[in-house]
């Protein structure tokens, strides 16, 4: 559908009204653009949610969230031990922090530092796969890892989470803690990839962290397509150095599967903002 053009809004929503307007597996393709005074406006008593269609965040109204196609990329699976599939981390390499293909890598000092406190490792043949995706499951296990989840809430039996899964105690746990939510269909996805934005959403809340105004999204040339649901996070990660940006520091990438690297850097960067490791130089630090 397209809706352009018109002297009124766009789309207006209403009352109990739900148009399907995308869903994290099923891009919307509409287009909603050069209306009157918004594009979208939502009046109902419900969140809009909006995947893959052309709509500016900034000529909306109301609670709409924007979210990334969540549909799995095909192609090799970015589990960190292929071989056997439920093993949940991949072996380390002899002497922990060293790895064969990270050198000159912008992110290697991130990197080195995580694999020194024992929170990532390598593969069997010496690499890390920097630039490879990272899960939701694989996340959990991280944050298992890096900091000590205590419950504060009741846990979800996830649907999609079977009892002998590798990362079900993790996933447990970080939902317990507050770092990770399920889906309004109870169901988790640890297969899927974690975006950017996921990550910062998680780190953020689960840690209670606070800090910066809206101004602080200033810096970033791409804030408009930061997802309702991440704004604050992103606005309290920036102003605590935690977002980490490459190649270009300006831009956030807010809808981008983030990767194994990145992570790196974005946990670092975090633990560095609550005064449990030293602070390292990097042109990409925002």
């Amino acid at each position: 559908n397209q809706i352009k053009k018109n002297l009124q809004d766009g789309l207006t929503v209403i009352a109990d009204s739900t148009p399907d307007i995308g869903s994290p597996q099923d891009n919307g393709g509409n287009v909603f653009v050069d209306n009157g005074k918004y594009d979208v406006q939502n009046a109902s008593k419900f969140t809009l949610i909006s995947v893959g269609n052309q709509i500016n965040p900034t000529r909306t109204l109301g609670s709409i969230e924007f979210t990334a196609n969540q549909t799995p990329t095909p192609g090799p699976s970015p589990s960190p031990t292929p071989t056997p599939p439920t093993t949940p981390t991949p072996t380390p390499v002899p002497g922990g922090a060293k790895f064969n293909d990270i050198g000159g890598y912008w992110a290697r000092t991130f990197i080195e530092r995580l694999a020194d406190m024992g929170i990532i490792s390598g593969f069997p043949d010496g690499s890390f796969k920097p630039d490879a995706t990272l899960t939701r499951a694989q996340h959990a296990a991280m944050l298992m890892k890096a900091f000590a989840l205590t419950p504060i809430r009741e846990g979800i039996v996830f649907t999609d989470v079977a009892a002998d899964f590798w990362g079900k105690e993790a996933i447990d746990k970080a939902n317990r803690a507050g770092f990770l939510s399920g889906y309004p269909d109870k169901t988790f996805r640890p297969n899927q990839n974690l975006t950017r934005s996921q990550a910062i959403v998680s780190l953020i809340n689960g840690l209670k962290l606070t800090g910066g105004t809206s101004n602080t999204l200033g810096v970033y040339t791409d804030r408009a397509q930061i997802p309702a649901f991440a704004t604050n996070a992103v606005i309290t990660a920036t102003e605590l150095n935690i977002v980490v940006n490459y190649p270009k520091k300006e831009v956030f990438n807010p809808l981008k599967d983030v990767t194994r690297g990145e992570i790196a850097a974005i946990f670092y960067q975090t633990l560095v903002a609550v005064n449990r490791a030293q602070a390292v130089d990097s042109p990409y630090i925002v």
